[in-house]
């Protein structure tokens, strides 16, 4: 697949993202960032309306943390029986947070030098592909990008014989060390509906959840909303790290979880009950036809990327 920057016609938001006016007339409002700091080091980046590189109506929430600052934490968080971020957040008096990766037994998980699954899919099952890519974190700063891409086989040995002491693995990777990847979407059958083969994963508009790095080493951790008609269309693979080539020009970016699961957690904002920031879409189908607009649609997940902050 040869890179480029994505500039489709005006006539893709007629089936992606359409606004709700039917007038022909009402242009729809130029996205723009608005940006909060939540605390000295944490940036929550908030971006809303007609993105003109999608062509399609947009809301992207960025996290940009400052790890080396060393009063914010990230950490990785497990829950086998799955939980929703609202109350893992609460629980954990976290001040930041979004879901991680996709679930067991087709996610790599390390956590604190714990190997609590290892891959339990073999080569062929459908799901197989999950694991081409993992991302590295010494629970310090400095993390650690591993790209197999149309190699998953290859993958498993080296994660476990990583020195990581927290490990996700995902797919696909977006942006590598600058470079951008091709995908192998060949021997993919694009089974199933939504995120079941890997092609529908990379090349259809979905809600999504990244992780990225600068160069300086700042943290992104990004949330993409869709199956919103009219009021966030999601992104395809392509488009997001054509978004975040434009917007922040990250040295590495990994795609690592989407669909109903994407979710954000800023403390201090968004929903007044719950700190979410985002419009999570579980259960509203590919529109969200039928369901209310809000932050009230999450999904329990296992996974879990969280931001924590000693208090002097």
């Amino acid at each position: 697949m040869k890179t480029r920057a994505l500039l489709l016609p005006l006539l893709l938001l007629l089936s992606c993202g359409k606004p709700s006016d039917k007038s022909s007339d009402v242009q729809p409002v130029a996205a723009k960032w608005v940006r909060q700091t939540v605390a000295e080091g944490l940036v929550w980046h908030n971006y809303e309306g007609f993105d003109s590189l999608t062509a399609a109506m947009q809301i992207v929430n960025v996290l940009e943390v400052d790890l080396s600052r060393g009063d914010l934490h990230l950490s990785y968080a497990y829950y086998p029986d799955k939980e929703i971020l609202s109350r893992v957040a609460k629980e954990r008096g976290v001040i930041a947070a979004t879901n991680a990766s996709f679930g067991v037994p087709h996610t790599y998980i390390r956590i604190d030098g714990v190997n609590i699954c290892e891959i339990d899919t073999q080569p062929g099952e459908t799901n197989w592909w999950k694991h081409e890519t993992a991302v590295g974190f010494d629970g310090n700063h400095s993390f650690g990008f591993y790209n197999y891409d149309g190699r998953p086989s290859e993958a498993v040995p080296v994660y476990h014989n990583s020195t990581w002491r927290n490990l996700y693995s995902s797919t696909p990777i977006l942006i590598d060390d600058y470079s951008l990847p091709e995908w192998d979407l060949k021997t993919d059958s694009s089974a199933g509906k939504n995120y079941g083969g890997k092609r529908l994963l990379v090349l259809n508009r979905h809600p999504r959840t990244a992780l990225a790095t600068m160069e300086d080493g700042r943290l992104l951790l990004i949330t993409v909303d869709g199956r919103w008609e009219g009021k966030a269309a999601g992104m395809t693979c392509e488009e997001l790290r054509q978004f975040l080539i434009r917007h922040f020009h990250p040295q590495f970016a990994v795609n690592m979880d989407g669909g109903g699961s994407t979710t954000m957690f800023v403390k201090g904002f968004g929903a007044p009950d719950t700190g979410i920031v985002n419009y999570p879409c579980d259960g509203t189908g590919d529109t969200g036809q039928g369901y209310r607009f809000d932050h009230s649609h999450e999904r329990a997940v296992p996974t879990f990327f969280l931001i924590t902050r000693n208090v002097q």
